[in-house]
């Protein structure tokens, strides 16, 4: 994870503040607070396309590689309670992808 602070930033309260609730939620201490950190994040689950083999299922669609995200992210924005203010892709509800991952293991590693 690569971070660029603003100096002039970290020198009020509120920048460290900023940064102390970066930091604490990064190394997992807050759990609470999700920090969406873009290229090479992995979610802990199977790759749909392997999802779908295991199933023995199709979903209609052929998988684009994003699935097993969206549904972890959408997992974790509801646990936090702010799904209400998130994004979901009309395709990703339309073709079931919650349904498809009910169950499925959650581990780092997955593939």
């Amino acid at each position: 994870m690569g971070v660029r602070l603003i100096t002039t930033k970290m020198r009020s309260a509120e920048g460290v503040e900023e940064l102390v609730r970066l930091l604490r939620a990064s190394l997992g201490i807050d759990q609470r607070t999700y920090v969406e950190i873009s290229g090479g994040f992995r979610a802990p689950m199977k790759c749909a396309h392997n999802r779908l083999i295991e199933l023995h299922r199709q979903s209609g669609n052929v998988a684009r590689g994003s699935e097993q995200h969206c549904v972890w992210t959408y997992r974790t924005l509801q646990a936090e309670g702010v799904l209400n203010h998130a994004f979901v892709p009309r395709w990703f509800i339309r073709e079931g992808w919650l349904d498809i991952y009910k169950g499925a293991e959650v581990q780092p590693g997955l593939y």
